[in-house]
């Protein structure tokens, strides 16, 4: 078992490096995102009822999540082009 620690304990673990362009964060929680909703369905398929309801609103929210990470990459992306 894993000792309990706050949450801001356990951010200290991960950390991003200062200086880490922001396409490179925007994509890479982008992946993180789909890998966590390729797992929330995994899960989800293993229930029924409302549990499996449970399991498949955080499919939807982590979607959602990774919808609005999306935009903001596309738009950096965007903004970059029209720099240039």
């Amino acid at each position: 078992m894993f000792p309990t620690t706050s949450h801001t304990a356990a951010l200290d673990v991960f950390v991003a490096r200062p200086g880490t362009p922001n396409r490179l964060a925007l994509a890479h929680a982008s992946h993180l995102l789909a890998c966590a909703t390729a797992t929330a369905y995994e899960a989800a398929d293993r229930y029924s009822g409302g549990e499996r309801h449970a399991g498949l609103s955080v499919v939807h929210l982590v979607e959602l999540a990774k919808v609005l990470v999306d935009t903001a990459l596309e738009n950096d992306e965007r903004n970059a082009l029209a720099e240039t």
